[in-house]
């Protein structure tokens, strides 16, 4: 007979963190490899979006819609749609039109980014679920009178 999982508790904490950046939850529940392996597939998503695409991609003002899913990589995308209102939107339109790609290199670009967001959306909602006891390391399993 195969001892039922340890249940899982809900863990604000980890939640706060994993939306600060990227994998950090994890790290914070002492899941290590998990939240490097996820931080590094966040930001490789969103850095590649701004490497095909662009610092224009992330644009909460004319891509409403695309940044409420560019949003859910926290911080990153808020500081990237900043340096794009503050720097790129307010260069003259002959040196925006040589930093802005308008083609589809632009639209994949917006798209890898928010996949990244909502894939730490998923992130966000795994990390605050909890995690097992008994899959915590460093800690001994306890025994239970039926086993």
């Amino acid at each position: 007979m195969t001892p039922s999982p340890s249940p899982t508790q809900i863990n604000p904490g980890a939640a706060i963190a994993a939306c600060v950046w990227p994998g950090l939850g994890h790290i914070v529940g002492r899941h290590h490899k998990r939240g490097f392996l996820i931080m590094f597939g966040v930001l490789f998503l969103f850095i590649s979006g701004l490497l095909v695409g662009g610092l224009d991609c992330v644009d909460r003002k004319e891509d409403s819609l695309w940044f409420i899913a560019q949003a859910g990589c926290g911080p990153i995308a808020f500081a990237a749609d900043l340096i794009n209102q503050n720097v790129i939107k307010k260069l003259p339109e002959e040196k925006r039109l040589l930093t802005v790609n308008p083609t589809h290199p632009n639209e994949i670009g917006t798209l890898f980014i928010a996949m990244a967001g909502l894939m730490n959306l998923v992130v966000i909602l795994d990390a605050l679920a909890g995690f097992p006891k008994r899959h915590l390391p460093g800690r001994p399993e306890r025994r239970t009178a039926s086993s």
